[in-house]
């Protein structure tokens, strides 16, 4: 009965450590649920550089960013005038053929690519509002 109790014990704190709460942000990027292909051809139809979030559920960077990132409101109107900024959870169908194209090893990671999907910059990791700002800067339209 002793272990029993114990064992039931682990079990629920072991569940309890997994289940996560959903990330809610004002100004959050909602998941895009189209395959990379979709996202080049709206790319090519906006005539922006591209922003690609490789983002996972179960990356605790990923939801720092998210969370600190961009929810920035100075951060999040740059981006809205100068990019097409498309958020792929990394597990996803789509998320993994993107994976594969533009190489991506770690999260979270944006690849900034030009209209035509041409990879412009990799960043990796986590930044800082204004730091991610200032890296983008170059490549806004």
């Amino acid at each position: 009965m002793k272990y029993t109790l114990v064992f039931l014990s682990l079990v629920l704190f072991f569940i309890g450590c997994t289940v996560k709460a959903p990330v809610k942000v004002k100004n959050e990027i909602a998941l895009y649920e189209g395959s990379i292909d979709d996202i080049l051809q709206e790319g090519q139809l906006k005539q922006k550089p591209i922003l690609i979030d490789f983002w996972a559920s179960w990356c605790a960077p990923c939801i720092r960013m998210e969370r600190e990132t961009y929810s920035d409101h100075v951060l999040d109107s740059f981006i809205k005038k100068n990019f097409n900024m498309y958020k792929l959870d990394a597990d996803s169908f789509n998320g993994l053929e993107a994976v594969g194209k533009y190489g991506v090893e770690s999260f979270p990671t944006l690849i900034v690519a030009d209209k035509n999907g041409n990879e412009l910059e990799k960043i990796v990791g986590f930044y800082l509002p204004s730091y991610l700002q200032n890296k983008l800067r170059k490549h806004a339209r």
